[in-house]
């Protein structure tokens, strides 16, 4: 019983130890998002782990076949999202809930896409990076985003 109390107190003090450490100092990086998953937990079908955490892995681990140029977009694009939703925390004093947080983060990829110049990239580079989402798109908002994509560039 002594045993079992004290798996489930250090277990509390792990996540309460989460959730006041500040996530922020992970921006740049995946672990970003197990971070706010770990403070928000909103399971493997949320958009923290299912989306932001699968891609940022996915894109990471493929930068060896991006160009120079692509490998830095694909650096600042990971940073903007997530500091994009670094403000909304901050604008909102906690974090979109779960229910949420997919709406206000796939919404903020136009404007991340658009500030980093998405559509000056080399045309292999910006290729890759749709074909990358279009392989296993998981998310309906995405989808749309794909689209707008699609057309942004159009003339290139």
């Amino acid at each position: 019983m002594r045993r079992v109390l004290s798996i489930f107190l250090l277990g509390m003090f792990a996540v309460l130890s989460v959730r006041a450490s500040d996530c922020g100092a992970l921006l740049g990086t995946c672990d970003y998002y197990q971070c706010l998953e770990m403070r928000e937990q909103c399971g493997s079908d949320g958009y923290y782990l299912k989306f932001g955490k699968h891609y940022c892995e996915k894109y990471q681990a493929d930068e060896a076949n991006y160009s120079e140029k692509g490998r830095e977009f694909l650096a600042n694009i990971r940073t903007c999202l997530q500091e994009e939703l670094e403000r909304e925390q901050i604008r909102a004093n906690e974090f979109p809930r779960c229910s949420k947080v997919e709406k206000f983060a796939v919404g903020t990829h136009k404007y991340c896409y658009q500030q980093y110049g998405f559509c000056d990239l080399p045309r292999k580079d910006r290729r890759h990076i749709k074909l990358t989402a279009k392989k296993e798109l998981i998310h309906f908002r995405m989808l749309l985003f794909g689209f707008w994509l699609e057309k942004a560039c159009i003339g290139d």
